[in-house]
């Protein structure tokens, strides 16, 4: 054997090392990319979860302050058609009391006063 071959061999080895190095680092690379991107897909699994869960508690808050406002409008309602009524007893009964003519509530109220 000469140093030539000695070499060669040296040579075939040394590439053959850095073949396998290669070869062990894209299988490390592709390793870490499939659990990134696993990580990835779990994490978006996990926003999809959390935005449902907003998205129904929105529409649920926003449910109950609906019911609300009808309840507080059923309320004012209620409470103007009872001024109405209170307002329609006090016609009916302004309406079928008599009317005092002005000198004699004049009288009454200044202690008899005379009409002219």
């Amino acid at each position: 054997m000469t140093v030539g071959d000695i070499a060669t061999v040296v040579a075939a080895i040394a590439a053959l090392v850095t073949v396998l190095y290669a070869r062990q680092t894209v299988r490390e690379s592709r390793t870490g990319r499939r659990e990134a991107s696993d990580d990835y897909r779990e994490l978006m699994a996990e926003q999809r979860v959390a935005n449902d869960m907003a998205q129904a508690n929105a529409a649920a808050e926003m449910s109950d302050r609906s019911q609300a406002l009808y309840t507080e409008i059923t309320l004012q309602r209620m409470t103007q058609f009872e001024r109405i009524g209170d307002l329609l007893v006090r016609v009916v009964r302004a309406r079928t009391r008599p009317v005092e003519p002005f000198h004699a509530r004049l009288r009454r109220r200044k202690g008899g006063v005379t009409s002219p």
